[in-house]
């Protein structure tokens, strides 16, 4: 019984580090409070991007994106599960310049591109995916030529997450010995009661 108990126990404990895990934020340094662009890849134009304290949204710290009339890019390589829907949300600034350009790429699918970005304080963008891979790669394209893009407070997480195998099997290997247990139990009553009959 004991056994039992601790199967039971333990799949219950898994589902909910499972389901904790399922909210948490994928995105490494989403809020570039590290101060750097660690955990991102900075590839194509590279002028004039930096993490500055004057370009935050939240925290102390925020992307600021100057390149000059070519893209320069941040990507991050995502840990996804195949089939799962994820939200995606970041946060942009906008000072107006009319030469400027902002990009959202999600597993090669294009979520966002705007040219001539007007101005706006910064501003929550959302989109759901669906992972077909389980390495979802996220990429931001951008570029203002005579002024500054603001980029902060990214995150991807999972909604209505998919329990993984092994928490699955676990916890059905804990109910089926719940009702192998409970069929022995009555099992055992039955055959104490005929016992009595007979006597």
């Amino acid at each position: 019984m004991s056994i039992l108990k601790n199967i039971v126990t333990t799949a219950l404990l898994l589902l909910s580090v499972s389901a904790v895990t399922a909210h948490a934020n994928l995105i490494q340094n989403g809020g570039f409070e590290e101060g750097d662009f660690t955990g991102w890849t900075h590839s194509g134009n590279l002028d004039h991007t930096e993490v500055r304290p004057a370009h935050k949204h939240d925290g102390s710290l925020g992307a600021m994106l100057g390149a000059i009339d070519q893209d320069g890019f941040l990507s991050q390589a995502l840990p996804t599960l195949i089939g799962q829907k994820y939200e995606l949300t970041y946060w942009l600034y906008s000072d107006g310049k009319a030469a400027s350009h902002f990009s959202t790429t999600v597993g090669g699918s294009v979520f966002f591109d705007q040219s001539g970005i007007p101005f706006q304080t910064y501003t929550e963008y959302t989109f759901d995916f669906i992972a077909s891979s389980t390495s979802t790669m996220l990429q931001f394209g951008f570029f203002n030529t005579l002024g500054f893009l603001g980029l902060d407070d990214i995150s991807v997480v999972a909604v209505n997450a998919i329990p993984e195998p092994e928490t699955t099997g676990l916890l059905a290997l804990g109910l089926m010995a719940v009702v192998l247990s409970r069929r022995r139990k009555q099992s055992t009553s039955t055959q104490k009661q005929r016992h009595a009959r007979d006597d």
